[in-house]
């Protein structure tokens, strides 16, 4: 028998737990010996004002981070004590993600963000289409599947938020403070589809509440950073290889790109460094594709350096971020 075995079968268990941030010199005591049961099919709110720990004990439910102490049992797993891979397929089954500012990847259209977590699942296209339809049509969002989340409002870009968090069905949903970019209208209708994932489709959900609803209405958007992305993508479930793989790839598209211009390039910037170009016997054979020694070594090295500066060496770099970090942008 398992130690969660001798339990009172709450479906997550917190016991124990204390998390300490080091700040430079400064130690940041953000829980202390917090016990808690939560039973499935429960629908908890944890209030309180920021700073007072809200997010890092979903962090720590969700396993996105891991406690100084104490241990963290959702079902009969013992989540803090999984090695970081493990983990990662752990959330990718078991855990959906609600973020105050939404984090939809803002190239993909609506359907397309809700379909990223069936990704890592072994369904084929035609199945991934069905979960995505019925999600989105859970959260009322049918007729905007195709919209990108730069055209959706606040509460329209939640509710993908919402569909992206359950069409994997998962056990357990977390949602860190999601009204808390809304205005009190768009607020208070989450939180009714919210109350109806629960009480229609049982669904156990735990989540944090500031103290009061905010009255903005702001969609943030990171320029030049890749960090929310590879956040996202580690709060779903991908691992830091296929992360990687993936960012790869891109580079890969730029270092292709990145050849042909070389090659585009070579011949007249070798005649420019010689001094024998001539832009009339050049433009005669400007449309002329001539292949050389010269010409594919020089492109294959325009490539590498496109590829290496355009995309791999930052995508490895972010991808070995840890994932509250890469969230933070």
């Amino acid at each position: 028998m398992s130690e969660n075995d001798k339990g009172d079968g709450a479906l997550v268990r917190v016991d124990g737990v204390g998390k300490v941030f080091h700040r430079g010199a400064e130690d940041i005591h953000a829980l202390a010996n917090l016990s808690l049961r939560v039973s499935a099919g429960e629908f908890l709110a944890l209030m309180g004002p920021s700073g007072s720990g809200k997010s890092t004990l979903l962090n720590l439910i969700g396993g996105l981070d891991r406690p100084t102490k104490g241990s963290v049992f959702v079902g009969r797993e013992r989540i803090d004590q999984l090695s970081d891979l493990k983990l990662a397929h752990w959330r990718a089954r078991h855990v959906g993600f609600v973020f105050q500012l939404y984090n939809l990847m803002p190239v993909l259209s609506a359907e397309q963000n809700v379909e990223l977590p069936l990704l890592l699942t072994h369904l084929s296209k035609a199945e991934r289409k069905k979960h995505v339809e019925t999600a989105l049509a859970v959260v009322g969002l049918s007729h905007r599947a195709k919209h990108y989340p730069r055209t959706l409002s606040g509460g329209e870009q939640q509710r993908v938020g919402i569909a992206r968090a359950v069409v994997t069905d998962p056990t357990l949903l977390l949602c860190d403070e999601p009204t808390g970019d809304l205005g009190r209208k768009a607020g208070n209708e989450i939180l009714d589809l919210l109350q109806a994932l629960n009480r229609e489709h049982g669904k156990t959900i735990i989540m944090g509440l500031g103290a009061t609803f905010s009255a903005m209405n702001t969609v943030y958007s990171l320029l030049g950073s890749r960090g929310p992305e590879i956040g996202i993508l580690h709060a779903l479930g991908f691992t830091r290889r296929s992360i990687c793989f993936a960012f790869m790839l891109e580079a890969l598209l730029i270092a292709l790109a990145g050849g042909l211009l070389g090659c585009l390039l070579c011949l007249p910037l070798h005649d420019l460094a010689t001094g024998t170009f001539n832009w009339r016997s050049f433009s005669e054979v400007a449309f002329e594709f001539r292949i050389t020694g010269g010409l594919l070594a020089g492109g294959m090295v325009f490539a590498a350096v496109m590829g290496l500066l355009g995309g791999l060496l930052p995508a490895l770099l972010a991808a070995r971020r840890p994932a509250l970090e890469a969230l933070a942008g």
